[in-house]
């Protein structure tokens, strides 16, 4: 039980860390890469492109979990418990 919870952690720190680094670099490539004149549309998409990602993500979740015969509080109340 306690491997997997610091298991989860470890990944999860990990995920984190990967995108605080590759964010910031991707950007910073994106604006090299792009035209002045087209600065304004680039960032414009990108920022519908990830508002709208984020927003399907967390409604897919959203679905999965209601979906799911044990509620995300059930399974929480388990472990815990257990």
């Amino acid at each position: 039980m306690i491997e997997s919870i610091s298991r989860l952690r470890s990944v999860e720190l990990g995920m984190i860390s990967c995108m605080g680094v590759f964010n910031p670099i991707f950007a910073t490539y994106r604006q090299h890469h792009t035209e002045d004149s087209k600065m304004a549309r680039v960032l414009t998409a990108w920022t519908i492109t990830t508002r709208t990602a984020t927003a399907v993500a967390t409604a897919v979740w959203g679905v999965l979990a209601s979906l799911t015969t044990i509620g995300p509080r059930s399974r929480l109340q388990e472990y815990c418990y257990s």
